[in-house]
């Protein structure tokens, strides 16, 4: 019998789908799956057979592949943690553990999560890998949807155990797997005051350095802006504070603005890895500008390069959440 394999990498539900009509009532479907554990990498011998529920309890009215995703993408957006584990497979509870499942799921909160069906697949057996190992689980259907995470959008394959009559579903997660940081997700957690210094070892200079970041909303298209001070930056006189402004990305946050130090473009990756580049400002003594480093949970870390009158210095700038 042809296997539908996975290993649930993501967060994204694993799910399949069948082309019949999943409410006929002429339609035979189990109640409980035999699930048969294999060591992992081995494809034959079997080394222990269980029987679990597939998931959620039979109610009285049919579901649907697409209708059982609707409640789980409403359940996603809405952070109901009750509504996701008890749709979660029995395979998942019983290799997890409730508790570890009740805390990713938790986890897992995302406002502009949504699941389009595409296509439904054949029922068959589904291969549902976890701690190392595998676990057939019988009668599940793969769907093909167009799902939305963290606003951004993939075409991929979800596995939906199907189970009782009137049919109703229950879906499978890695729960041990640590939920990604992604879009605002990530990103707002930055949005502070910090207060530090900047300094270029090179010629002595240095000075303090403050930065404000507000990020407006908690979807990607929400308004940033970020207030940087470099007081006496370059040996000079102390500038007025650089403003730049831009988005929540599904990535992460952009930036943009002209400063004393150039035209410069910022990045902030939702797991805070920041990157900075510009050409100068027309008039500036600064020509080129780079930066990387991150946002953290407690602070700011950025090492420079600036190219002025031809000479390229390298510096840092250090500053503490407030």
């Amino acid at each position: 019998m042809p296997q539908h394999r996975g290993a649930c990498r993501s967060w994204f539900p694993e799910g399949m789908v069948s082309g019949r009509d999943h409410g006929a009532g002429w339609r035979k479907v189990l109640l409980f799956s035999a699930i048969t554990v294999i060591a992992a990498g081995v494809t034959a011998p079997v080394v222990a057979l269980a029987t679990v529920a597939l998931g959620a309890a039979t109610s009285g009215a049919a579901q649907t592949p697409a209708s059982f995703l609707r409640g789980l993408g409403s359940a996603v957006r809405s952070g109901n943690t009750s509504y996701l584990l008890a749709r979660l497979n029995g395979a998942v509870i019983k290799g997890f553990g409730t508790a570890e499942c009740r805390s990713y799921l938790a986890a897992s909160k995302d406002p502009t999560a949504s699941y389009t069906v595409l296509s439904v697949g054949r029922a068959g057996p589904f291969v549902y890998v976890m701690k190392g190992k595998r676990v057939v689980v019988e009668n599940v259907v793969p769907v093909r949807v167009r799902a939305v995470r963290h606003g951004a959008t993939v075409r991929t394959t979800v596995h939906l155990a199907e189970s009782g009559h009137p049919a109703t579903y229950s879906w499978f997660a890695n729960c041990g797997q640590k939920v990604p940081v992604t879009g605002t997700a990530g990103v707002s957690r930055f949005a502070a005051s910090y207060k530090g210094t900047w300094a270029i070892p090179t010629f002595g200079w240095s000075g303090p350095a403050t930065i404000s970041l507000v990020i407006k909303g908690s979807a990607p298209g929400s308004s940033a802006t970020m207030d940087l001070t470099l007081s006496g930056v370059l040996g000079g006189k102390s500038p007025a504070p650089e403003v730049f402004t831009g988005r929540v990305e599904s990535s992460g946050l952009s930036l943009s603005g002209t400063s004393v130090l150039g035209h410069l473009t910022w990045h902030v990756a939702s797991g805070g890895k920041v990157t900075v580049s510009g050409t100068g400002a027309p008039g500036g003594e600064v020509s080129a500008f780079t930066a990387s480093g991150s946002f953290t949970a407690t602070g700011v870390s950025l090492t420079f390069d600036a190219l002025a009158d031809g000479v390229t210095v390298t510096g840092q700038i250090r500053a503490t959440k407030t």
